[in-house]
């Protein structure tokens, strides 16, 4: 569910209502339909409309691997493919049958891990890390 407003998203809303869907929406960090960035507020007005909606619904958050991992991705053509990385994460959402929230890590392989653990994993993928 990209958005809940306009032609398009309001009609999909409504039919995962009536349907009784539960509703996972990949959202952004810092979501606020008044913060100051345009997709914080975007997605703060989407989240408030499913919110305010008879729905169940899961807001997954997943800022580094949404807001860096891209632009890491792009700096190194060839070595990960992004196709491979969107593919798999709409194909667990689309066969999902149980809680997402049972199963969100499972989109990236492994358990929640804080900053330091995904640097010291990905060190050799982003060459030499200095510390100052």
């Amino acid at each position: 569910m990209t958005g809940a407003t306009g032609q398009i998203g309001s009609p999909v809303l409504r039919e995962l209502i009536a349907a009784g869907a539960h509703l996972v929406k990949l959202s952004g960090a810092h979501a606020d339909p008044s913060a100051a960035p345009r997709f914080a507020r975007w997605h703060g007005e989407v989240e408030r409309i499913i919110r305010d909606a008879e729905i169940d619904y899961t807001f997954v958050q997943p800022v580094h691997f949404m807001q860096n991992l891209p632009a890491q991705i792009r700096s190194r053509p060839g070595q990960i493919q992004p196709e491979w990385l969107a593919q798999g994460v709409a194909e667990l959402f689309l066969h999902m049958d149980t809680d997402v929230t049972d199963v969100v890590h499972c989109i990236v392989g492994r358990e929640p891990i804080d900053i330091r653990e995904f640097v010291q994993d990905h060190v050799a993928d982003f060459g030499a890390i200095r510390t100052v």
